[in-house]
Parts: structure tokens; C-alpha cells; sequence
């Protein structure tokens, strides 16, 4: 049973739950299986915990009829049926998972689509749909459409059918060879970025078979050093301004590092940790596996970090990294200030890494990518982690 804290006791049920235990994070901390409704971190501290004793007589006995916190919706309606369900996707939204409902005593024409975390009161008739029969097929569709009612319950004709932008059906996925001008459209309409990013394909690929090679004489064409032409001037003529930004940026690095290690230490979460580790561990493999030339221009400086073998590490920078798998952790703990300083710095970072000459472009820009995917990875793996009893 999980205690809320911070709002007026009148107001909501002193413990919510039960809830599963999925394991049990540091000594004095556990990790919850919430339901999605909760937007809440699923670690808590023993001291908002306590063991749920079930009534042996009468399990419903202490259940509330209350709606659970985070869901304002009720209703004063019975569910008749539930006829399909889907998930609908909306730019800069997060996924809605859906219900058709038919109402006990309206006509099928007041089926409508009702959000599956405002039908906390019909969890029993949400069950029966998903142990139906297997064949009914789940209207799920990626979508991108304002706020309307979707189809009402007579308009489904087919379980082929497919929901369009603004919710007409039009008829399910054709083949390539079938697809007609409007199939074109509508995939264009739906799937904007894609078709985005299908275009970029088209537009360098043209660029790689038109584009002249670099004489092996020259040195390598690198956009971010001509755009910091001018800062590497600065920096050269002025060692101590050198000397200076990179003990800053090493200031950064240990910030960062207490950070990732603080998460796991002292509030027991592991995640930022592992995916560092995860992060550093691929970066040291590539940097065994093929040591690149330092650029022509390196400016370097003895408080830097790291000292010593510097064209080792020139596969991506775990400079930015490392903050970015910090910044993540912050926005998942709701410190978006912190998180936001971060990114700022991040690219501060960038622009000073670029004008000494201490990463290529492809450097910095790998290096976000390699902290997006080692953070995930690092989620993947905690989620994948068998659930651990309570212990008494």
C-alpha cells in the first residue's frame, strides 16, 4: 500500500493500492508496479510503504468506489458492451489507448470512444473484452487528428477497417502495388516525419554519389570547425582562456559524475549509472578497436579530461554523453530546471569541444545519440529484471 503525502487528508484516501512488488531497490527503498494513470516514479522509501492484508471474508470489503488518483472522470452509466479498442497517436501527445462502448439502454448510435483510464468503474467488462474471442480485431492506428468523437458504433462494418485522420474509415492497409493517389496522400498526411526523413534518404544520397572526395593532401572538411574558425583563433592566441573553459568543462564532467552516482547511491536509482557503464563500456571497445588522427589544430590543456591518449577517444564524446544521460534522469525525476541547465551547458560543452579541435562534429553529434540509446537501453534492462518478494 502505497501513502500519499502533500495533500489534505480530507481529500484523498490516506494509502492507495495494492500494488505489485517488482524488486526491491537499495535497503531502505522498493520499486512498484503502478498503473499508468499514476504519473508517478515507481521507487518509495519504506516510510510511504506498508503490507496489504487482504480481508479473508470479503475481498472486496475496503475497496474504494472512488476514482483513483490522477482520473477526474466518472460515470452514472452501466457498460452494456465493449465492442473494440485502439491506441491513438497524436503529435506532441502521448498514446491514448481506447474503448468503444455501448451504453446499457442508449441505441448503438451513442457508442462512443471513452479513454481506457477514465473506465476505472468497468474493469470487469475491460477483462472480458481482452479474454474474448481472439479474433476480434483491435481497431489500433497511428493517428494524428484534433480532439472529435471517432466512428460511432455503427459505422463499423469490418474488422479490416482502418480509422483516418479524422476518424472516417476508409478501407484497410493495401498493398503497395494497389495503392491508389489518395492511399499516397493520406500516408503523407499520417506520417509526416517519416516521409520527412524519406525525403533526407533520397537528398543525400544524391549528395554522397555527386559530392567530390577529400584530397588525401587536405585535412578533413569538418563544419562545425569552420563554424568555430573564429573561436579557435581566440583560444590560441590566449592560452590562459584556453586553460580556463577547460577546467570549467572538467568541472562539468565531475558534476555530472556525482550526479549519475548520487541517483544510485543515496535515492537508489540505478538506471543513469548503468546506462554510463553501458555507455563508457562501447566507447572503450571502439576506442581499442581503431585510434583516429588527432586534428591538425588540437589545442590542448593539462586540466583537461581526460589527459593522455586523447585520439582514443574520438569515436563519440562521452563529454556529451554523459550529460545528456544526466539530463534525462533529471526530467524523469521532474527537475526540469536542473535538466534544462544541463542542455545549456551541453552545448556550451559542444561549441568549446569543436573550437579546440577535441572532437569532429560527428563526434558531438554521435555522442547524443549514444546517450538517448544507452539511457534506454539502461530502461530495458531494469524493466527486465525478475520482480522481487516483499520481505517482511
Amino acid at each position: 500500500m502505497l501513502r500519499y503525502t502533500g495533500l489534505h487528508k480530507g481529500l484523498v484516501r490516506r494509502y492507495e493500492g495494492p500494488f505489485k512488488v517488482l524488486k526491491r531497490v537499495g535497503k531502505v527503498a522498493y520499486k512498484l508496479e503502478l498503473p499508468a494513470k499514476l504519473k508517478l516514479h515507481p521507487v518509495f522509501h519504506v516510510s510511504m510503504l506498508k503490507p496489504y492484508h487482504g480481508d479473508q471474508e470479503d475481498p472486496n470489503r475496503g475497496k474504494s468506489e472512488r476514482a483513483p488518483m490522477g482520473v477526474k472522470v466518472s460515470y452514472d452509466r452501466e457498460v452494456e458492451n465493449i465492442e473494440a479498442d485502439r491506441v491513438v497517436r497524436q503529435r506532441y501527445h502521448q498514446p491514448r489507448h481506447e474503448y468503444l462502448v455501448r451504453w446499457k439502454g442508449l441505441p448503438d448510435s451513442e457508442a462512443s470512444w471513452e479513454p481506457a483510464e477514465a473506465l476505472w468503474q468497468f474493469q470487469e467488462e475491460i477483462t472480458q473484452f481482452h479474454e474474448g474471442d481472439a479474433t476480434r480485431a483491435s481497431l489500433e492506428q497511428e493517428v494524428i487528428r484534433p480532439n472529435q468523437t471517432g466512428p460511432v458504433l455503427g459505422e463499423i462494418e469490418s474488422p479490416s477497417l482502418e480509422l483516418g485522420k479524422y476518424g472516417n474509415v476508409h478501407s484497410g492497409k493495401p498493398s503497395f502495388m494497389k495503392w491508389t493517389l489518395n492511399d499516397v496522400v493520406n500516408v503523407v498526411r499520417s506520417y509526416r516525419i517519416p516521409c520527412v526523413f524519406a525525403v533526407g534518404l533520397v537528398f543525400f544520397m544524391y549528395v554522397e554519389y555527386t559530392i567530390p572526395m577529400v584530397p588525401h593532401s587536405s585535412p578533413p572538411l569538418d563544419w562545425g570547425f569552420l563554424l568555430t574558425r573564429s573561436f579557435h583563433r581566440a583560444l590560441a592566441s590566449r592560452p590562459l582562456l584556453n586553460t580556463v573553459l577547460a577546467a570549467l568543462n572538467t568541472v562539468f564532467v565531475l558534476v555530472q559524475t556525482v550526479y549519475i552516482v548520487w541517483a544510485w547511491l543515496i535515492e537508489g536509482r540505478p538506471r543513469a549509472t548503468i546506462s554510463a557503464l553501458f555507455m563508457f563500456t562501447c566507447r572503450g571497445i571502439l576506442g581499442c578497436s581503431t585510434q583516429l588522427l588527432l586534428p591538425q589544430e588540437f589545442l590542448g590543456s593539462g586540466v583537461d579530461f581526460p589527459v593522455g591518449n586523447v585520439s582514443f577517444f574520438l569515436f563519440f564524446s562521452g563529454h556529451v554523453a554523459g550529460a545528456v544521460i544526466a539530463s534525462l534522469d533529471m526530467r524523469r525525476m521532474q527537475r526540469r530546471v536542473m535538466a534544462w541547465l544541463f542542455d545549456i551547458l551541453n552545448v556550451l560543452q559542444s561549441l568549446r569541444l569543436s573550437a579546440t579541435r577535441g572532437h569532429y562534429t560527428i563526434d558531438l553529434a554521435v555522442g547524443l545519440g549514444a546517450g538517448i540509446l544507452f539511457d534506454f537501453l539502461a530502461g530495458k534492462y531494469e524493466h527486465s529484471e525478475p520482480p522481487l518478494p516483499l520481505v517482511p
